[in-house]
């Protein structure tokens, strides 16, 4: 009887403790089934149009993903409960879609469905330095940012940006040792166009001189003459102007009119030709088949015989402009004179 009794008392605790630890273990399995993060799906069109999507929570931590580049989809798992920000980065060739607010719970996923990315038509700019190794680098920078691409130049001082999105943009320039910084430029780049700079010349710093070129017209007695055919430089400090120094050379069959004009440039004004430092001067040949019949000079005369107007002056341009007119004493004995009238220049060094 005893036996018995212990019997079905043992059968009783084994019952119970097989209850109790059925129960332990399925309440640990809920807990451990219980989710706590989810994730965020999506499906990017065309499939090549995104670069990476960005998942940022509230306190500034990313999680980063590359859609397939197959099928486009792509998932961002393990997100903790919370509202995130969606930044997509489209690839070369397309815009970036706007900024989307997500919200996801534990155990789901938030699905975005289809994400339709849009194609840009990109344009480019292209451009020549001269001297080709004046500039060590050109950033192309969006009107109101700081960052861009930078490009180098090539031997033959040509660079260009690839796959521009349409827009204004500045161009800004490093100088190379030895060169000053050119200014900035503004740039319009259309679809499908490329924007030409066309030749930045770079100045260099430091005192140097630059070839004239252009054109002048004078009048001596009832004969008005124009002369491209010039020969003379520039001299140039940090890319200003200071000195122009030039021959014009006209003909007229087997005779010859040379004109040569020396003044100071470096910004608009009236220069006397009295023969003092930093004013003008002049001199006039006539030859006939190439030999001397008259030669003219303004220095040591008594009087101012002349002046020189630079109207205009531009260093960016690298141009200047302005009048002349003078009497001339024929050399050595000074007996002779020569009047010069409406005197013009138009120049680029």
């Amino acid at each position: 009887m005893i036996n018995l009794l212990f019997a079905r008392t043992w059968v009783l605790l084994l019952g119970a403790a097989s209850f109790l630890f059925l129960m332990t273990v399925s309440c640990s399995k809920k807990e451990e089934a219980r989710p706590t993060v989810g994730k965020i799906t999506g499906t990017a069109v065309p499939a090549t149009a995104l670069a990476s999507v960005t998942a940022t929570d509230a306190s500034g931590v990313s999680s980063t993903v590359t859609p397939n580049s197959d099928s486009g989809d792509f998932s961002i798992a393990n997100l903790t409960a919370g509202t995130y920000v969606l930044h997509f980065s489209g690839a070369s060739g397309f815009l970036d879609p706007a900024d989307r607010s997500v919200s996801v719970a534990a155990g789901e996923t938030n699905s975005l469905g289809t994400i339709r990315v849009s194609e840009y038509l990109a344009g480019a700019v292209e451009g020549t330095i001269s001297p080709a190794n004046s500039l060590s680098s050109i950033q192309l920078t969006a009107a109101g940012t700081q960052n861009g691409p930078t490009v180098q130049p090539d031997v033959t001082g040509y660079f260009r940006f690839s796959n521009v999105v349409p827009g204004t943009y500045n161009v800004s320039f490093s100088p190379t040792s030895g060169f000053l910084q050119p200014a900035p430029r503004t740039v319009t780049v259309t679809a499908k166009a490329t924007a030409s700079l066309g030749v930045v010349t770079v100045t260099p710093s430091g005192t140097t001189t630059a070839t004239l070129r252009g054109s002048l017209r004078w009048t001596e007695g009832s004969t008005t003459y124009t002369s491209t055919s010039l020969s003379g430089t520039m001299s140039l400090s940090n890319g200003i102007p200071q000195y122009l120094s030039l021959s014009a050379n006209a003909l007229n069959g087997t005779a010859a009119d040379v004109l040569g004009l020396y003044s100071y440039c470096g910004r608009a004004g009236v220069y006397l030709m009295d023969n003092q430092v930093g004013g003008a001067s002049a001199t006039y040949l006539r030859t006939v088949g190439g030999v001397p019949t008259g030669s003219y000079e303004t220095r040591y005369q008594a009087s101012p015989a002349g002046s020189v107007t630079i109207t205009a002056v531009d260093p960016a341009a690298r141009t200047v402009s302005g009048s002349f007119g003078f009497t001339a004493a024929e050399a050595p004995l000074r007996t002779g004179r020569i009047t010069i009238s409406n005197g013009s220049f138009s120049l680029s060094y």
